[in-house]
């Protein structure tokens, strides 16, 4: 029979590899690593994920009833989806630090899979020592980085957020959210995780915000930005086993909420300049001095 070998990693979360030497790292992998698209593929190769291979498979069969002059185009996507969601998409990690982090992890994981997953003791224990893993971008666990600020013993936390997001991480929300609403079926591993690490009710933080959100007044005309609010929060953590955070710690939450016409990806790359551009003219108009002032206080502590 085969042995099953153990042995202990260092912490998850322990990134100096990834901190000093990052300039010797790929583009090509730092983008992978920063791809919510790729994350969302690399947790379908990882997960029973038969559900989304199923809605995609229905998608494209109904695209075929809709549009039969189309069907071998259709037959060809589904092919493409399938192919997409069986591909191993990993970008393997480790915490070794001399800029080689990556191309190590790759290697061992390239090993692995040549000789069928299997590896020998010494191997498994480098594997173990240096850390190795399988990175996925973080916006399927916290958006908005409060979480991991405040697992690092952050007391106090500036955000700018581009959504609801930050509501995720109070008591009383959703586990799962779906990303795509499809045939009532559960699309994870294309969904996001709500992880609680404040012990505050999130309908009332919501409504706490809706109240007391101070709102600057946008430069006219403005193409992509719809609005901007801040606000001061004082939240109190819990519990929360998967970031490590502990229940009792009094946390200072400074939110800029900044709200556009854009959302993720598209084609229309400049409307991002654009709407850099209308947030600091926004910043800098003489009605909001008040609260540029506040957000520049809260940067710069």
């Amino acid at each position: 029979a085969d042995e099953v070998l153990t042995a202990n990693s260092p912490p998850v979360g322990v990134w100096s590899a990834f901190e000093f030497e990052v300039g010797k790292f790929p583009i090509s992998a730092v983008i992978g690593a920063s791809s919510a698209f790729l994350g969302g593929l690399v947790m379908i190769n990882q997960l029973n994920a038969g559900d989304v291979q199923q809605a995609l498979h229905e998608l494209t069969n109904s695209l075929k009833t809709l549009v039969p002059s189309l069907a071998p185009a259709f037959d060809q996507l589904d092919k493409w989806l399938y192919n997409l969601a069986n591909t191993d998409w990993s970008l393997w990690g480790s915490n070794k630090a001399d800029g080689t982090g990556l191309e190590v992890g790759r290697s061992w994981h390239t090993t692995a899979v040549q000789d069928g997953g299997f590896v020998d003791k010494t191997q498994f224990k480098k594997m173990a020592g240096q850390g190795m893993f399988s990175m996925v971008d973080g916006g399927y666990t916290d958006n908005t980085a409060v979480a991991t600020a405040v697992a690092q013993g952050a007391t106090e936390v500036t955000v700018f957020l581009n959504g609801d997001g930050f509501f995720n991480l109070f008591q009383g929300s959703e586990d799962v959210y779906q990303l795509i609403e499809l045939l009532d079926i559960n699309m994870c591993p294309f969904c996001t995780m709500g992880f609680q690490v404040f012990s505050n009710n999130t309908k009332l933080m919501q409504d706490l915000f809706k109240k007391g959100a101070k709102t600057l007044q946008i430069v006219q005309p403005a193409k992509c930005l719809r609005s901007i609010k801040i606000i001061q929060f004082d939240a109190m953590t819990q519990d929360n086993l998967w970031f490590g955070v502990s229940k009792g710690r009094l946390v200072h939450l400074n939110v800029v909420q900044v709200l556009s016409t854009l959302g993720m990806g598209g084609f229309g790359y400049r409307d991002y300049s654009i709407l850099v551009s209308e947030v600091a003219q926004t910043l800098a108009m003489p009605e909001n001095k008040e609260h540029a002032d506040t957000i520049w206080k809260w940067v710069t502590k």
